[in-house]
């Protein structure tokens, strides 16, 4: 962790100004930013409200591309929700929704995507031992279900992509 010799309002405002040039960030986030190097709390709100005010720190832009970012990922609403609630940011799960309303992706769709991702490609699932098929079919939904959805949406998005390879 770097220190600041000398903590002063330009000196945060610069560092803000460096730091939002390569991407968005939340207050939460720029704020532990700028105490890991060691600024003055006055400093760094000082500092804070400044770039809100000319325009450069916007957290709805922040949410949204974090938002957009977990979604590609194949996270749930919900655990989008979480992972939002761990960054101090409170979002409903209905905004979350409105932004997948707007990407040709529902969850079924993410389900899918990841199912396929997880199955082997190699191995023809309908023609192996019960054994391995079960091994398979734990490793796919512990994979899914660590991405936040739910046991019942796995089991028949899995049930019809296993029934469509006959």
């Amino acid at each position: 962790m770097k220190k600041v010799e000398e903590s002063s309002q330009k000196s945060a405002y610069l560092y803000c100004i460096r730091l939002l040039a390569k991407r968005d960030y939340s207050i939460y986030k720029i704020t532990k930013k700028l105490k890991e190097r060691g600024y003055d709390g006055e400093h760094i709100e000082q500092a804070i409200q400044e770039v809100i005010d000319l325009g450069y720190l916007k957290e709805e832009n922040y949410i949204e591309a974090r938002v957009k970012g977990l979604m590609h990922k194949g996270l749930h609403p919900s655990f989008i929700q979480i992972k939002l609630q761990e960054e101090k940011i409170r979002v409903d799960v209905d905004y979350i929704l409105d932004i997948f309303s707007q990407y040709p992706m529902s969850t079924c769709e993410q389900v899918d995507k990841l199912i396929k991702k997880k199955l082997p490609r190699e191995i023809d699932f309908n023609h192996q031992d019960y054994e391995t098929k079960q091994k398979i079919k734990q490793r796919v939904f512990r994979y899914l279900m660590s991405k936040g959805h739910s046991y019942s949406k796995i089991q028949s998005q899995f049930e019809i992509i296993i029934s469509s390879n006959q």
